[in-house]
């Protein structure tokens, strides 16, 4: 199962001022980000006649960035793209919604939360249990077994407040 880090460990951290990436087996680097401050937001994907895969940007200190497809991270590299494939953007700007052709017809969804909707039933995962047989072999394996828990418990607890109550952050964990 393949993860995107920064989307996990924002999700994990309940914060959006982070990114991360893998450094190794199980290992994240955690890193705080930088805010960039768009002067002028290239929606055509276009610049000097070269097209990008990513929407560019130019912040009022004259830097290039690239802002990736319903994201609001940036990067200072985009891909180039032959221009009959840029992709077609819709953006939201004084209470309109606007395309590359102007104004843009826009039907809001509700959002339906499952617990108050009587057609959605909870997922049920269902399957043997894989440490079953490993627990009920003998009392000292579980005992271990719960003690590591434990102590992966806390140390994960440890490092999650640790990151989370600090602002700018820039760590290498183990997962």
């Amino acid at each position: 199962l393949h993860i995107e880090p920064t989307i996990a460990m924002r999700t994990i951290l309940g914060r959006e001022d982070i990114a991360a990436r893998f450094v190794g087996r199980h290992i994240v680097h955690i890193h705080a980000c930088t805010e960039v401050i768009a002067a002028t937001v290239f929606h055509n994907h276009t610049i000097n006649g070269t097209c990008y895969l990513e929407t560019p940007l130019l912040t009022k200190q004259g830097e290039l960035w690239f802002a990736s497809p319903g994201s609001q991270d940036v990067f200072p590299n985009g891909k180039e793209i032959s221009c009959e494939q840029v992709p077609t953007d819709i953006w939201h700007e004084n209470d309109q919604w606007i395309g590359i052709n102007g104004s843009v017809e826009i039907t809001p969804m509700q959002l339906i939360e499952a617990a108050h909707h009587s057609k959605v039933t909870p997922l049920k995962f269902t399957g043997v249990n894989l440490y079953a047989n490993l627990t009920s072999r003998t009392t000292a394996m579980s005992a271990a077994i719960a003690y590591g828990a434990s102590l992966a418990s806390i140390r994960q607890n440890h490092i999650l407040h640790v990151i989370h109550n600090n602002p700018r952050v820039e760590s290498t964990f183990t997962l």
